[in-house]
């Protein structure tokens, strides 16, 4: 769905542009039976599994693959992640400039350094049990955050190379993570905040009674680098942590917005 600001109302984003092949009529068929193709448009109706935005590009990770926008969700293209390769797409994540792609398909994690033109493949280790999303560092473009179903992990060299998080984060799933300038937290399954001021290498528990809970979702706003974590039972909170805007003491409290 997108918000139509001037109409104040959501509508269906767009439709979906691809390719159909059809056989040649028989009055145009040559010797080697011709097979021709047409452009062809059907309702966006994927299941969207993640969004990202470049400066005039928009991406949504798919069951039916990665899709591209150029103008604002009206019109989506496929986007192949290498010749003729279409996979379902779990995450999605884009460069300002929309040069680097980083994407978690079905077959593991998929990068591009040239706007999706060309692709090179990343595993995490085995252990991982798979990567179920990822997250960039806007200060750092070769430290890489995947959340994996067995923990969460982190490149410092472009994803070249994968660790396990830990000094103080629990070997346990990971609800969500987000990145808020030099801070990153991190939304345990069993419950839970953790945060670390230093790039992952060491990790703290938010203090609290309602940090115990449980926060499916955790978001950051990018302008400001404000924490929210949305929880299952208590509402919103704002996470405030030394390293994030205007704050100098470690806390959680509810959202006054």
């Amino acid at each position: 769905m997108r918000y139509d600001a001037q109409k104040k109302a959501w509508r269906r984003a767009g439709l979906v542009r691809e390719e159909e092949s059809m056989a040649a009529t028989p009055a145009r068929k040559s010797r080697s039976s011709v097979i021709r193709a047409r452009i062809a448009t059907r309702p966006l109706q994927q299941i969207v599994n993640d969004m990202a935005f470049s400066a005039n590009r928009w991406y949504a990770a798919t069951n039916a693959g990665l899709l591209m926008s150029a103008d604002q969700g009206a019109v989506w293209e496929l986007k192949p992640l290498g010749p003729l390769t279409t996979l379902p797409v779990n995450s999605v994540r884009v460069s300002p400039d929309g040069e680097r792609l980083w994407v978690v398909s079905l077959r593991g994690m998929v990068f591009s350094t040239d706007g999706g033109k060309s692709w090179t493949w990343h595993d995490l280790p085995l252990k991982s049990g798979g990567a179920i999303s990822l997250e960039t560092d806007g200060e750092d473009k070769n430290i890489l955050i995947s959340r994996a179903h067995n923990g969460l992990y982190i490149s410092r060299d472009a994803g070249s190379t994968w660790r396990q998080a830990g000094s103080g984060l629990p070997s346990t799933p990971v609800q969500d993570f987000v990145v808020a300038g030099k801070v990153f937290l991190a939304s345990m399954s069993t419950g839970g905040l953790y945060v670390s001021s230093n790039t992952g290498r060491t990790w703290t528990r938010v203090p609290g009674t309602l940090a115990d809970g449980f926060f499916p979702a955790v978001t950051a706003m990018s302008d400001t680098g404000v924490i929210f974590a949305a929880s299952a039972t208590d509402g919103l909170y704002t996470v405030q942590w030394p390293g994030l805007p205007t704050a100098s003491a470690a806390s959680i409290h509810p959202s006054q917005n």
